[in-house]
C-alpha cells in the first residue's frame, strides 16, 4: 500500500492521478491523505476508478500526460475505534 496526499477537494470529491491509481493497483491499495485525514482504497475500488473516464487530463511538466479520476471522499472515522470490529464470545 502506498500513501498519497491531496491538496484540495471539489463539491466532496477527490482526484487522483492514473497513474497514483495504477502504482496502487501494484502495491495492494492506495491511503489517501487530506488535511489529518485519511481514507483507504483497495485494489478493486481502484480498478473500478481506472476503468471510468478521466475527468481532465493534464499535460505534465515533466513530459506526457495523466488523467485525473475523481471519488467520493469519505474519510474513516477513527474515533469509535475498533467498536464494530470486535469479536465477541459466544460461549
Amino acid at each position: 500500500m502506498i500513501d498519497v496526499t491531496i491538496k484540495k477537494l471539489w463539491n466532496g470529491h477527490a482526484s487522483l492521478r492514473s497513474n497514483w491509481i495504477k502504482t496502487g493497483i501494484d502495491r495492494g491499495g492506495l491511503l489517501v491523505k487530506y488535511k489529518g485525514q485519511s481514507m483507504s482504497l483497495p485494489i478493486l475500488t481502484l480498478k473500478k476508478l481506472l476503468q471510468s473516464k478521466p475527468s481532465l487530463y493534464i499535460k505534465s511538466k515533466y513530459g506526457g500526460t495523466y488523467g485525473l479520476h475523481d471519488f467520493l471522499w469519505s474519510p474513516e472515522d477513527n474515533r469509535q475505534g475498533q467498536l464494530f470490529n470486535r469479536e465477541t464470545d459466544n460461549g
